[in-house]
């Protein structure tokens, strides 16, 4: 069996959302983060006014809509990076950097 790593990072969903192996994976936890809080914070929103029986402006509403759908990209995106582990530190190159390395400390 081959143990080296497919390279997912040219695939459709990771283009889809915009993953590459050019974030490091603090970046994905940072954009998983920021992802929740935005769907917390339009959670917060519509629940208020559903509570309160008060209508939402259109405008908000369709505000809320849109941050909402950019919060669950992000989320979805750093758990599809996360899981894949589709970063830097995992990049195709990165095994031929620390033969390298060895290669000139033994001369």
């Amino acid at each position: 069996m081959n143990n080296e790593k497919k390279d997912r990072s040219g695939g459709f969903p990771a283009k889809l959302l915009l993953v590459s192996y050019a974030m490091r994976r603090v970046t994905y936890l940072i954009r998983g983060l920021v992802g929740g809080y935005v769907l917390y914070l339009m959670y917060q929103l519509f629940g208020e006014s559903v509570k309160s029986g008060e209508p939402l402006s259109v405008a908000l509403t369709v505000f809320g809509v849109v941050l909402t759908i950019a919060g669950v990209y992000f989320v979805v995106g750093a758990v599809y990076g996360l899981v894949t582990g589709i970063y830097e530190e995992n990049g195709p190159d990165a095994g031929e950097k620390t033969e390298d390395n060895e290669e000139k400390s033994e001369e």
